[in-house]
């Protein structure tokens, strides 16, 4: 009987591995490290798909091997040569071409490398899976589902980010290629006689609106003979300036979308060529600013320069602290003007979780500053959502207690996380990115070098204490309830520091497990 979670999780660990594959072999031969795939992520689902398509077709169709080959290198042949036209026709996106190889059919499929996909398939359906389905069985369906929702929401995300990459670059070339055909007329003399009126209706309308208006008021225009050169030299201009930002304008993902377009494609569109070598020469100074040195000297780079050891540990304190500040105004205002502690250490107005937010914050989309919203939005939510859940999830298995519960929320996801605070994660995630750290940056690094590393190193010994005597102090909390007297020293202490009067004072929402599956309130 098929289990349909052993498909899923298939899909999700071959497309993983058919990645890892296929950038080892393209990196050796590129003899540089080689992004692969039309996502962005360590994927590549075009191999989990197959694996995932064979598995369910042995479990409910056939059991014979010879059986198993035919079908096998039959789907999965239609399977790849449906992705590849796809990609072509819709996206003009290539990721592979066996044009050079014998008995193919238009460089999307080849007879021999299909009929080995086919052998390759058959023994691992026949003869590999068999034997990890038993393990699967060991995975707890908690851990299952996680892993499901984590994949899904990912593969998600990044197929539309990707696709709309995709689609946005060749609604660029053609915008750029129709402004290039009007500068080309005006350079010829046949833009002499435009309409003032054009210019001042395309400012409104855009690039499209103001081509549109260059056209229909040109007839026009040349009955009536009323602009000069210097007038016409400046709606070049303003033509140029446009063309200008839509070549330079480049995100992250549109980037790699135009380097994943197929070769012939980029010969062929001349526009396309020149948004590629455009983005080469750009991605090339952005690398040596960032890796080889913007400053001349390493003196006068400024303290924690870029993303580093420095800087991410800064970000971590000033997270902690903003969050315990927005933490408590939130708590004062829901609790109807009843203040209350909100801090995540036993020394200081820190919370930690918003602290490594910030940082995974950082890591996740300080390369997407110059990204659409929608993009660093979908990010965020995700990467903040993933964050919590996972918080959640340790806290209890190594403490025995939750600090949030969201099981009363629509959308959530065992009580970690829900849809309400992934959206919540994706606007802080679209103030961190384009205000708030730009900003924080700005400040560390005005730090004096020598000062703000001596700062740093005290700061994070201060830090590094609090975190443990925190933890220390949660789980002699968790002793003291189930009655275990203190053994030593160190347990006499912080039951003297840090009582469970103390403890209940600044975790007022703190819950832990009764032992039987559930958790206790507690009694304030």
């Amino acid at each position: 009987m098929l289990q349909w979670q052993n498909a899923v999780f298939y899909f999700i660990v071959f497309s993983v591995l058919g990645w890892a594959v296929e950038e080892a072999i393209t990196s050796f031969e590129k003899k540089t490290i080689a992004n692969v795939g039309y996502l962005n992520g360590p994927y590549c689902p075009i191999y989990g798909f197959s694996v995932a398509i064979c598995y369910v077709i042995s479990e409910l169709i056939i059991d014979e091997w010879y059986a198993q080959l035919i079908i096998f290198t039959v789907v999965v042949s239609l399977f790849v040569f449906g992705t590849g036209v796809f990609l072509q026709k819709v996206l003009h996106c290539r990721l592979w071409n066996y044009s050079t190889m014998p008995l193919n059919i238009k460089g999307f499929i080849t007879i021999p490398l299909s009929v080995l996909w086919g052998i390759v398939l058959t023994v691992l359906v026949g003869n590999v899976l068999p034997l990890t389905d038993h393990l699967i069985e060991y995975i707890p369906n908690t851990v299952m589902y996680f892993i499901f929702a984590v994949a899904g929401s990912l593969l998600l995300i990044d197929t539309v980010v990707s696709t709309v990459s995709y689609l946005e670059i060749r609604l660029k070339v053609k915008r750029l290629n129709k402004i290039s055909e009007k500068l080309s007329k005006i350079s010829h003399g046949w833009g002499k006689a435009v309409a003032k009126v054009s210019i001042k209706t395309g400012d409104n309308l855009g690039i499209d609106g103001m081509i549109n208006e260059y056209q229909t008021k040109t007839e026009i225009a040349k009955e009536r003979h009323t602009y000069n050169d210097e007038e016409i030299e400046e709606i070049k201009k303003q033509l140029d300036v446009k063309y200008a930002k839509l070549l330079n304008d480049n995100g992250f993902f549109e980037k790699r979308a135009v380097k994943r377009m197929d070769g012939e494609s980029v010969e062929n569109d001349q526009q396309l060529k020149k948004l590629y070598n455009k983005i080469a020469d750009s991605t090339k100074q952005l690398n040596r600013r960032e890796y080889d040195g913007y400053f001349e000297t390493e003196e006068q780079k400024p303290f924690a320069y870029g993303v580093n050891f420095y800087k991410l540990f800064w970000l971590f304190t000033i997270g902690s602290f903003i969050g315990c500040i927005l933490e408590t105004i939130v708590g004062f205002v829901y609790n109807g003007g009843v203040f209350e502690y909100r801090v995540g250490l036993v020394y200081g107005p820190f919370i930690p979780v918003y602290g490594i937010g910030a940082v995974m914050m950082t890591l996740a989309l300080y390369k997407f500053s110059r990204a659409r919203l929608w993009i660093v939005f979908l990010v965020s939510a995700f990467v903040g959502a993933t964050f919590e859940y996972l918080t959640s999830y340790f806290q209890q298995l190594f403490f025995g207690a939750i600090s949030w519960d969201y099981s009363h929320q629509a959308f959530n996801l065992y009580g970690r996380t829900s849809l309400f605070y992934a959206l919540i994660w994706g606007f802080l995630g679209i103030a961190w990115a384009k205000f708030l750290y730009p900003f924080a940056s700005m400040l560390i690094e005005k730090l004096p070098k020598n000062m703000g590393k001596l700062l740093s190193i005290a700061l994070c010994a201060f830090m590094v204490y609090d975190c443990v005597i925190s933890c220390l102090a949660q789980w002699r909390y968790n002793e003291r309830q189930a009655n275990v007297p203190a053994a030593n020293v160190i347990e006499e202490f912080l039951d003297e520091q840090f009582p469970d009067d103390y403890l209940d004072m600044i975790y007022p929402h703190m819950r832990h497990d009764d032992g039987q599956g559930g958790f206790k309130e507690k009694e304030l």
